[in-house]
């Protein structure tokens, strides 16, 4: 039995029934089998849900989560299914490692490490994570860390060269002076050699954000 959280639906493919994540974080590329997934922002595991379908038993996704309290649930949650191609992980994914703070907000997709902070957490730079765990290549790198996405990539060189496609979610919409990433984020993408692809004509605003590259 599907042991699920009274915030996820019944159905895989839109677990938070919130909004479409198929649509906005699969719309270049969609994982499968086999393939190692990174999924930076796993909040409490909805879009786990989908990910270690598409990625099967021989695929793994390594989920990133800081806050502590939604880092429990998707933890629980991957635990008591027993998914072992998930693997969650407590950190903030930043430009270094070390201790960061990170807020506390009703709604746990906006907690943050540019808001006034109540916990401290562990940080990772990526390329650190894969260093140590010997990654070697990366199918599929999702990202949605709350305006966060600016300091990750400094620190994805060895990322960048090992990873064939990649989902960041930019938050210029939210107006703040850290939010606005999407330059930045798309010329590190054209710099490292990925196809970039937007979604400029989207109604919705915080779509219009999201930058895909690809280097297939």
């Amino acid at each position: 039995m599907l042991h699920e959280y009274p915030a996820l639906s019944a159905s895989a493919e839109n677990p938070t029934g919130s909004y479409d994540f198929p649509n906005l974080f699969f719309w270049d590329y969609e994982p499968k089998r086999n393939d190692i997934v990174l999924d930076v922002g796993a909040g409490i595991g909805g879009e786990v849900f989908s990910l270690r379908i598409r990625v099967g038993p021989g695929g793994q996704v390594f989920a990133f989560e800081a806050h502590p309290t939604t880092f429990g649930k998707l933890s629980r949650l991957c635990e008591l299914n027993s998914w072992s191609n998930v693997e969650a992980i407590q950190a903030a994914v930043i430009d270094k490692s070390g201790r960061v703070s990170i807020s506390d907000e009703d709604q746990h997709e906006t907690n943050s490490i540019f808001s006034r902070g109540k916990y401290e957490v562990d940080g990772i730079a990526l390329d650190d994570f894969i260093m140590q765990r010997g990654i070697t290549h990366i199918d599929y790198l999702k990202m949605n860390i709350e305006e966060a996405e600016r300091l990750a990539i400094r620190r994805m060189e060895t990322v960048a060269r090992t990873t064939d496609h990649v989902c960041i979610s930019c938050h210029d919409f939210l107006g703040t002076e850290w939010g606005r990433t999407s330059e930045e984020v798309r010329a590190w993408l054209a710099s490292k050699s990925f196809r970039v692809l937007d979604r400029r004509d989207d109604p919705r605003s915080y779509a219009q954000f999201y930058l895909y590259g690809s280097k297939s």
